[in-house]
């Protein structure tokens, strides 16, 4: 039985000493982005834009305005 309360204070210890070891180990420089990264940024970007154009269109079909833009007069299924 003493041995068991003597083990429970190394134990203690050794994860204190783990855990100190593990936070060191991620202090890092932080390194440049990875190809990786940069891809993953493109689409990215890319998603944002077209979510953006997507709801610009919703918005002007759900809209009261028949044009976004003024009439073609010229166009030849007006003629019809």
């Amino acid at each position: 039985m003493a041995t068991g309360a003597g083990i429970g204070g190394v134990i203690k210890i050794t994860m204190t000493l783990v855990a100190l070891v593990a936070m060191f180990r991620r202090r890092r420089k932080p390194t440049e982005p990875t190809e990786a990264d940069k891809d993953f940024d493109t689409r990215r970007t890319a998603k944002a834009d077209m979510e953006r154009r997507m709801a610009a269109y919703l918005a002007s079909r759900d809209s009261d305005a028949v044009f976004s833009a003024a009439p073609d007069l010229n166009n030849k299924e007006n003629e019809r």
